[in-house]
């Protein structure tokens, strides 16, 4: 049972949404007290057109001669399976074997909301895991634990049968169409990685003291097919209509391509060392401090590179963490606890920074373009630059010589107390400061000619060596590491225990986080649209896109019990009840112009006087419900009926909106600026009210 899914049209049909999921798993001994196995398996067939609303207006369909469905036909096909034996080699020596696989179809594996069924493109995502863990005793006050694991992935996009053709086409705002290829990883894309990895750790009990000691070692090799792409971006449906009869073929806002040899290889390695002190100081007092190392194996680059900067990439060597924690128990009824640590952690590195970087060398043989209509070789639409090896590129990716790993400086405390016997309230804080955050700029920009009316700088479309750094290209964009980031945060928790068959866990967060680093979407899947000026970082300063400030969560699960015989009591007891509820406020919506305004390549220009991240989406409300029975068969075997409601209350749930807002060329809106999220239309909503139904048996 289903309800229709949010902002689908009135007159649409409800979407299929047949959910199948078989699972099986086995267990038990080989060889008594020595070698256990476990295997299992699942396979899940399921339509997810309902999560993907087409909401390309009827009228904009008609003005641009699109026919969408209400939904995007997306379907899932996935399998898992694991196996696991376990091995008692002698007294002091444990052997664990696991494999696991992992298969994922996705059809027409596109998100909808305005988003043609002509981008619609098919996923494949397949994994095989092996992995082997050693647990030794050595001695009376030593334990060693080795693990070994090598693991390979596959992922590749086709064409769909909906696939358009064609030069792919953005109207901004209004819907994105044509051919299915608008990335690098959209069709033909292809994505292999193999993964080896070893770690060791060794615990030495010494008095108060156990010392910990390890190093973990990952060697990863990466192969990527990408697809030759064209992307025509429009500002308005004007523009596009007037570019299609041909009364304005320039009248685009951008248009860039990518062609050339597509594939690519590179290996990376990641090397971590560390050592730490768990000290128990008194019974009340319990010290943990320790730091750890890490370095981390860039690709090799191309020592003939055009761009110098792209000849070697740098190694952030200088990566020692270190790390204080203590757990205090105070008073004489040791129903207090303080919890406190504090630690600089590294990230590991984004390897998209120098894939970029190698697949964008600024060659004919890798060769990528971004022109507006009026720089000199911008195409005619809808052509398309010729391909081959005399393509010539404008544009380059490279890595600043400086970057460095990004950090954090983490800090955190807790105090929890115990009510009674079965009661526990808690209240924390945290606060984090994140350092050399990577950020993409075109480094190749000088001279602006005008700015805005808010201070952006316009630079010249003229590409020339007063216009540009390098005048072989148009845009340099070079990975720098300037970011910096804040985050702090409260929460309170109330916990029961399960007591006479009824538990919860209700906890409230209030957190800020802002940063001045909006990483693109080529490197991060959470990406912002890209720095908005590249003589100001400051101009980004904002809410982090994740930012999120109040967020509410409460799980209970009841299991009743009556002291009741008969018929009653068997009807009454082994019922599990169990309640899932969040509310949470909405995550930034960041406004964007319809248009290029100071021609940096970046389309990520703001309306005048806007702020990064200013408006918010609507808050989230949900509330999950599950009930389950278990009805004894005979001895150990028995079944289970297992009956779930999604967003029982089936509260509207916004996930995306239309945050693109018409402005003329130097940022003034055009129309009345949005003020709130809820004035913005949604092109994207959560799950609506789904009940689904599942049995279970054991043995």
């Amino acid at each position: 049972m289903v309800e229709k899914p949010f902002f689908t049209a009135a007159s649409a049909p409800k979407p299929p949404t047949d959910v199948n999921v078989y699972t099986f798993d086995l267990g038990g001994p080989l060889v008594k007290d020595k070698t256990h196995f476990f295997g299992g398996y699942e396979h899940t067939e399921r339509d997810l057109s309902g999560l993907s609303v087409i909401t390309i207006s009827p009228a904009n369909q008609a003005l641009l001669g699109l026919n969408e469905p209400a939904y995007m036909p997306r379907g899932l096909n996935t399998e898992f399976a694991i196996g696991k034996i376990d091995h008692q080699l002698n007294s002091a020596n444990r052997l664990s074997v696991r494999y696991m696989f992992f298969d994922n179809y996705i059809s027409a594996n596109i998100g909808g909301g305005l988003v043609s069924v002509q981008r619609a493109n098919d996923f494949a995502d397949r994994q095989h895991s092996t992995g082997a863990q050693l647990i030794s005793t050595i001695g009376s006050n030593m334990l060693n634990e080795l693990r070994v694991q090598y693991a390979t992935r596959a992922q590749s996009r086709v064409a769909n049968p909906l696939s358009g053709t064609g030069p792919a086409i953005n109207v901004a705002g209004v819907a994105n169409f044509g051919g299915s290829v608008a990335g690098t990883a959209d069709v033909g894309f292809g994505f292999t990685q193999n993964v080896a990895q070893v770690n060791n750790s060794t615990t030495l009990l010494r008095g108060n003291h156990a010392f910990k000691a390890g190093f973990d070692l990952q060697w990863v090799a990466d192969t990527r097919t990408s697809t030759a792409a064209q992307l025509y971006t429009f500002p308005n449906a004007a523009a596009y209509l007037a570019a299609r009869d041909g009364s304005n073929r320039l009248g685009y806002t951008s248009f860039t391509q990518y062609f050339g040899l597509p594939n690519l290889e590179y290996n990376t390695a990641q090397y971590g060392l560390f050592v730490q002190d768990d000290w128990r100081i008194s019974p009340d007092l319990k010290v943990l401090y320790g730091v750890r190392y890490d370095l981390y194996g860039v690709p090799d680059a191309d020592p003939n590179a055009p761009l110098a900067t792209s000849r070697k990439f740098p190694t952030s060597k200088n990566n020692f963490a270190p790390r204080l924690g203590l757990a205090w128990t105070v008073g004489s009824d040791r129903k207090t606890v303080v919890r406190a640590n504090t630690g600089m952690m590294y990230d590991q590195t984004l390897n998209a920074i120098y894939e970029q970087s190698l697949q964008n060398d600024g060659t004919n043989a890798r060769a990528s373009a971004a022109f507006t209509p009026t720089q000199v070789g911008a195409p005619v639409f809808p052509q398309v630059l010729s391909a081959g090896s005399g393509a010539t590129p404008n544009l380059a990716w490279t890595v600043d010589p400086d970057f460095k790993v990004a950090r954090s400086w983490q800090n955190n405390v807790q105090i929890e107390r115990g009510l009674g016997d079965h009661y526990s309230l808690a209240v924390g804080g945290s606060y984090v400061t994140g350092y050399n955050l990577p950020v993409v700029t075109n480094i190749n920009l000088i001279n602006p000619v005008s700015t805005t009316p808010d201070g952006l700088p316009v630079f010249s479309t003229a590409v020339n060596a007063a216009t540009r750094v390098d005048p072989r290209y148009n845009v340099i964009n070079s990975v720098q590491s300037p970011g910096d980031s804040t985050y702090k945060n409260m929460t309170l928790q109330f916990t029961r225990r399960t007591y006479k068959g009824i538990g919860f866990d209700v906890a409230y967060t209030l957190g800020k986080s802002e940063d001045n680093a909006p990483i693109t979407g080529q490197l991060s899947v959470q990406g912002d649209p890209g720095r908005t000026d590249v003589t100001n970082l400051d101009r980004d300063l904002g809410p982090n896109i994740l930012d999120q400030r109040h967020t509410f969560v409460a799980s209970v699960v009841a299991m009743p019990t009556f002291e009741i015989d008969g018929a009653a009591g068997a009807i009454l007891n082994n019922n599990v009840f169990g309640l899932a509820i969040q509310a949470a406020s909405g995550i930034p919506v960041n406004l964007r112009s319809n248009r290029e305004l100071n021609n940096d390549g970046t389309a990520s220009d703001r309306p005048a006087g806007v702020a990064r991240n200013s408006l918010t989406l609507p808050s989230r409300k949900n509330v999950d419900f599950r009930y389950s029975r278990k009805l004894r068969i005979r001895g150990a075997m028995a079944a289970e009926i297992i009956g779930e409601v999604k967003n029982i209350f089936n509260t509207e749930q916004v996930s995306s909106v239309n945050a693109t807002v018409p402005t003329d060329l130097f940022g003034v809106p055009t129309g009345t600026l949005p003020t709130s999220g809820k004035d913005l239309t949604p092109t994207g909503g959560y799950e609506q009210r789904q009940f689904q139904l599942g049995f279970k048996f054991t043995f």
